[in-house]
């Protein structure tokens, strides 16, 4: 299992984790794995039954009460089909018979229940036979537990969150073809490359709302990013800037000179600085595009390079002419960096990064050199302009 399905499923297994862990030996060939939400609990249990007499266990939940099952063979969320039959058994009358909420299964939903659950709940799975019953038994494993936590978070769910999550599903093609920009820390555990395709399962926190969060330089190209911190790991060698992940943190950078600002702020982008949440301690961080369409490490790599390297000498020159008596300079710079974040000069400086980065620099259509570096994507007339504001400060 990759660490981004991982990611994604980790909510929903953290429950059932030390259960797996101290799990006593299966006491025969005939017994097989269920999961138990007992009544007044505060998690589930893992508990083996003997496959040859298994409505003992449920008799002994309900007293006697008429048993009522529902049947999964798909994961309600993902639509992705459960591999085996998945069956629920409950009491049909819980409302009335079991008033108080149940903890355990909210337990295994990472917070996102809507429904109110209550009385017992035995799970087991296998296949299904005629007349809606369960036959041969198969243990209850980690996908099981994944599928039955999105069949307790799609019932009877009217979050606005939940219609998003739905609304996603629609138009569904599969896991995402994402970019994990690494840390410092992670290239020296593992050897990991500065960015690495990943794939993204549709039950990733990434697409919850309020765990990710729009890169502001890329709604100004009209290619918005979402990018997610991943968990720190303890594991990370010391090294220098162990957590840092420069490109992905100035992609953040504000771009509305009215958001003004002479540094970072806890929560909200200002002009050419980014909030303290993506300046500092960033870890491994997932880059995806919003409308799920394919990302590339060439990508990230050269939008990066566009965001930390191209825009700061703009950003930097604009806030040393801020105590200038004329404001005429301020506006002059603020235009240009307007200008250099639109999807053209994006698309411009794209395809000369490309040539840049193929070795070829002296190639008519990449542009001149202002201060001495390969400035990519500025036009004529910018180049001018910004080389005149440089020699200004040189002087």
């Amino acid at each position: 299992m990759t660490e981004e399905c991982q990611q994604a499923d980790w909510p929903f297994h953290k429950a059932f984790c030390k259960h797996f862990k101290s799990l006593a030996p299966r006491p025969s060939p005939h017994h097989a794995l269920i999961i138990v939400f007992a009544p007044n609990s505060t998690e589930p249990s893992l508990e083996w039954v003997d496959s040859r007499d298994r409505t003992s266990r449920l008799d002994k939940f309900n007293d006697d009460k008429i048993l009522s099952h529902t049947v999964l063979t798909h994961n309600r969320i993902t639509g992705a089909e459960t591999g085996v039959d998945i069956f629920l058994y409950y009491d049909d009358n819980f409302l009335d018979s079991y008033p108080d909420f149940s903890d355990s299964i909210a337990a295994i939903t990472g917070g996102k229940l809507r429904h109110l659950w209550g009385g017992p709940i035995v799970v087991a799975c296998g296949l299904e036979t005629g007349g809606g019953y369960l036959g041969p038994m198969k243990d209850v494993d980690g996908v099981v537990c994944t599928d039955l936590a999105a069949y307790f978070i799609d019932c009877w769910n009217p979050s606005e969150e939940h219609k998003k999550r739905m609304a996603r599903k629609e138009n569904w093609k599969g896991k995402v073809h994402a970019v994990k920009a690494t840390c410092a820390g992670e290239r020296a555990l593992s050897g990991a490359a500065e960015y690495v395709p990943v794939q993204i399962p549709l039950m990733h926190p990434i697409f919850e709302d309020g765990e990710a969060d729009v890169a502001e330089v890329s709604k100004a190209i009209d290619i918005p990013l979402l990018t997610w911190k991943g968990p720190h790991k303890k594991a990370w060698p010391a090294v220098n800037q162990r957590t840092a992940v420069p490109k992905v943190c100035h992609m953040h950078k504000g771009l509305d000179p009215t958001v003004a600002g002479r540094g970072i702020t806890q929560t909200q982008n200002s002009y050419g600085y980014s909030a303290l949440k993506w300046d500092q301690r960033l870890g491994n961080v997932i880059v995806m595009r919003e409308d799920l369409e394919p990302l590339t490490p060439e990508f990230i790599d050269a939008f990066g390079d566009f965001c930390w390297r191209h825009l700061p000498t703009y950003f930097q020159l604009r806030f040393e002419r801020l105590d200038d008596v004329s404001r005429e300079r301020v506006r002059e710079l603020e235009g240009m960096i307007a200008r250099e974040t639109t999807p053209e000069n994006w698309a411009v400086y794209l395809e000369d990064w490309r040539k840049v980065k193929a070795g070829v620099l002296d190639d008519s259509d990449v542009n001149t050199r202002v201060d001495g570096k390969v400035r990519m994507g500025v036009t004529a007339a910018d180049a001018n302009t910004l080389e005149y504001h440089l020699l200004c400060e040189h002087k």
